[in-house]
């Protein structure tokens, strides 16, 4: 028996579940039907970038972290991680409202005209 790969226990590690976070996108872009699209944004996409952190474990596997990130970049790869339920499925046009609305209170000067 082959020991696993350090990269791969870590991610295990880091996940909680003892399954590497992303097989769920492994399965989605193997099942794609236009599998040059699927290739072309693992290559170039604006997404590849997180693809890749969160394959090393550098960017856990929750919408928190996607949502850290421009919108294009995490959405393509958000949808796949919710498709194969890798992450849960959440109401996005409340999530963003809710996000714009954060920001645009936060904006709100003096600071005691903030509150609702």
């Amino acid at each position: 028996m082959h020991p696993e790969p350090a990269s791969r226990r870590a991610a295990q590690r880091r996940s909680g579940t003892g399954e590497v976070p992303t097989a769920g996108v492994h399965q989605a872009i193997c099942a794609s039907p236009t599998p040059r699209s699927a290739l072309n944004w693992l290559r170039t996409g604006a997404g590849a970038a997180l693809l890749a952190d969160l394959a090393t474990g550098r960017l856990p596997a929750t919408h928190e972290a996607l949502d850290a990130h421009p919108r294009r970049a995490a959405d393509y790869l958000r949808t796949l991680l919710v498709t194969h339920q890798v992450l849960p499925a959440r109401d996005e046009a409340l999530t963003r409202a809710e996000q714009r609305l954060t920001r645009q209170i936060a904006d709100v000067n003096p600071p005691e005209h903030r509150r609702l």
